[in-house]
């Protein structure tokens, strides 16, 4: 009985150290190019994302415009109210800390070429994949995974707004500076552990200011950042990087305390931050789904489904194979990058329950930037999954890491293709709503050459948007900017008159009457009001309550969305 139970403890013994042997050998081989991209990787990662955003989105340079708070934005820029372009910034009540500096800076740079501020929001979002690249390097990801994973992200259709809407670059930029905070604290610990303490905190504290000037730029990586020390313990024990983690919470919290300061939000009751949860949680699962499949010939529930089985096919093989096969700690590596995933998608999109309810994962056009972030997370799940199903696939088979790295590739480049089609479809939706915009402001100009100060301008007869969430002019404050800014004068307004909204003609003006219009800020006296049908390319002063009321049976609201 006793040398029985010496030799099941003698073989369990012998098991464990096969185990840890294979766990180690596999991270040997995914560190065999250093565990961490060189300058030279870099370099040329950096210019291979670079050519495919020129593929996907470059046309959109030359053809693209300025969208919603552009024009304001540049027209604000160029005719700063207080004389400090900053000051005017920093008093606007939805304009975050670090974005009072960033929005300025751009448009004093870049001045009011659409198309340079297109080129940056392209190039952010290059930067932003590359930094992801050199972070999954450093977690010791090989070249081709981490590649794939950085090209998925940077072509992502479901968080295109950041690359085709310029004023969200910002966003690609905020994640971005989290994401070599992350590097450069992971960075540190490894300095820390060849002995070099001094050069660790360093380090740490350039991760902290990375970290803080993020958020302060936009706070989408708050809740993710709280999460980095988990990140931590991959290089280091719990007395290391507990008080690490606890100077990560500080800031992040600090920032996120001053940025609820700064930014004027409405606040809702928890029942509607709830039913938010609940909508966001959909929307989530609505995009995960998409991103798996982005091909559009399955069910939502179906794709779930397969995905779910995948991994619990995958734990199920992890638990039963032997600790000697080479291909447990693989499985298991690729089941942790697909539970990270997860955790990072949820925590980011979690960020906005507070929010509108208009924030959602599945909202399309300019509402997806709220998937900058969980596009990562998306992609981790979506790859990780598609390399599982090379290895439940081909694992029994002799040499079986060569077929089952080639289906995982195949699986990966059938997506990118899938997700550049689908950018690509929305690059020209977005072109055509820029063109369409040049062709409403080219009415006005041609109509009205010289309006006098104080005009008041209505448009009648276009679309509001190309499609959902892809606006040509919607707002009260994009027509206004854009018509401000062709006239090169601020002492201008304009606003798209479309369904929903009617024309009031009072005593002694005319006003817009309708969801989100207030008399006395977008109302104008008779003699400055001017209707302009974009369609017939037709003007008429409104001189007269009689005026008005004419104008309103030739003059009729557009669309909210073009109809086809």
């Amino acid at each position: 009985m006793v040398r029985s139970s010496r030799l099941a403890d003698s073989h369990t013994t012998k098991g464990h150290r096969r185990e840890i042997t294979a766990l180690l050998r596999y991270r040997l081989v995914n560190q065999s190019t250093g565990g961490a991209a060189s300058r030279r990787e870099l370099g040329l990662i950096a210019i291979a994302l670079g050519a495919a955003a020129a593929a996907i989105y470059g046309p959109y340079i030359a053809n693209g415009g300025f969208m919603i708070d552009d024009w304001s934005n540049a027209l604000a820029a160029a005719h700063p109210r207080t004389g400090s372009v900053i000051q005017d910034f920093w008093e606007t009540p939805n304009v975050r800390i670090g974005l009072a500096l960033y929005i300025p800076a751009t448009h004093q740079a870049l001045g009011p070429s659409a198309a340079l501020h297109i080129a940056l929001a392209i190039v952010l979002a290059v930067a932003m994949s590359t930094t992801l690249y050199a972070l999954l390097r450093r977690l010791a990801f090989t070249p081709l995974p981490a590649g794939a994973i950085a090209l998925l992200v940077l072509l992502f259709p479901w968080a295109d707004s950041a690359r085709l809407w310029s004023v969200a670059g910002h966003i690609s930029l905020a994640v971005t500076l989290a994401l070599i905070g992350v590097a450069l604290a992971l960075r540190g610990l490894d300095a820390r552990a060849q002995g070099n303490s001094g050069l660790g905190r360093r380090l740490h504290a350039a991760a902290l200011a990375l970290y803080a000037a993020s958020l302060l730029i936009y706070d989408i990586a708050g809740s993710a950042l709280l999460l980095a020390g988990a990140l931590y313990l991959t290089r280091a024990d719990w007395r290391t990087v507990r008080w690490r983690w606890a100077g990560d919470v500080v800031v992040v919290i600090a920032c996120l305390v001053l940025t609820w300061l700064k930014v004027d939000r409405e606040r809702y009751p928890l029942s509607a931050m709830i039913d938010h949860a609940e909508a966001i949680a959909d929307g989530g699962l609505s995009i995960l789904a998409l991103a798996a499949h982005p091909f559009g010939t399955l069910g939502r529930d179906t794709i779930l489904f397969g995905l779910a089985a995948v991994i619990v096919a995958a734990m199920a093989v992890r638990l039963l194979l032997p600790s000697s096969d080479d291909a447990r700690p693989a499985v298991g590596r690729w089941l942790a990058t697909a539970g990270s995933g997860a955790l990072l998608a949820a925590v980011s999109w979690a960020q906005f329950i507070p929010a509108h309810s208009y924030y959602n994962p599945i909202s399309p056009g300019a509402g997806n930037r709220v998937n900058v972030l969980a596009s990562v997370g998306v992609v981790l799940v979506v790859y990780a999954a598609a390399v599982l199903v090379g290895l439940l696939l081909f694992r029994g088979v002799r040499r079986w890491t060569h077929p089952a790295a080639a289906l995982s590739t195949a699986l990966a480049a059938a997506l990118v293709w899938g997700y550049a089609h689908d950018a690509r479809d929305q690059r020209q939706a977005w072109t055509r709503a820029a063109r369409t915009a040049d062709n409403i402001l080219a009415t006005i100009t041609s109509t009205i050459p010289m309006p006098p100060e104080g005009s008041t301008i209505y448009t009648f007869g276009h679309p509001g948007g190309e499609r959902p969430g892809v606006p040509i002019f919607s707002y009260s404050w994009d027509l206004d900017g854009a018509v401000g800014l062709v006239y090169d004068t601020p002492n201008l307004d304009a606003y798209p008159i479309l369904e929903g909204t009617a024309m009031n003609c009072l005593r002694t003006g005319v006003a817009p009457v309708g969801s989100g219009w207030v008399t006395d800020a977008h109302g104008a006296p008779y003699g400055a009001a001017y209707f302009v049908d974009v369609e017939s390319s037709s003007v008429q002063r409104i001189d007269s309550r009689r005026d008005c009321l004419e104008a309103q049976t030739r003059f009729l609201p557009g669309p909210a969305v073009r109809t086809l």
